[in-house]
């Protein structure tokens, strides 16, 4: 899944906006999660795993572009690794809750609910999303000093 997510991201993001592709990536992992969810078996397990690493890596991409343009040259470092930790362990937290929650007869009533609160987030996110205009060009020190002389 994840180098499925990998490999059609590049094509995906010539057609798609960020903003769609990261409530996609929400939305692909959340659904894979709470369908196969529930077969507690290696098929279920690797179909689950396919859909959570193909969300992952079409939202990362989606992320770091929005990142990349959106920041200024001087910040673009360090909010670029905030932006990274903050994006990784937000894929984790989840898989944290299922081990803190674990119970061998609730295994599927728990990747159910995950599944689900992930693609419902996913579909919160885009329709809040919405209202978000795309931020103004944001100009390089050196430039904006050149062009004041």
């Amino acid at each position: 899944g994840a180098l499925v997510g990998f490999a059609v991201a590049g094509s995906l993001r010539r057609r798609v906006a960020p903003p769609a592709m990261v409530v996609l990536a929400l939305v692909a992992g959340g659904t894979g999660v709470a369908a196969f969810g529930g077969r507690i078996t290696f098929v279920g397990l690797a179909a689950v795993a396919f859909a959570v690493g193909f969300g992952f890596f079409v939202g990362k991409i989606a992320v770091d572009t929005m990142m990349q343009q959106s920041l200024a040259d001087r910040f673009r470092g360090r909010g670029f690794s905030l932006q990274d930790v903050v994006y990784n362990v937000s894929w984790i937290l989840p898989s944290l809750l299922l081990v803190l929650l674990y119970q061998e007869d609730r295994v599927r009533t728990l990747l159910l609910a995950t599944g689900i609160a992930f693609a419902a987030i996913g579909i919160l996110i885009g329709l809040w999303a919405r209202g978000i205009r795309e931020p103004e060009a944001v100009e390089a020190p050196a430039r904006a000093s050149a062009e004041a002389e």
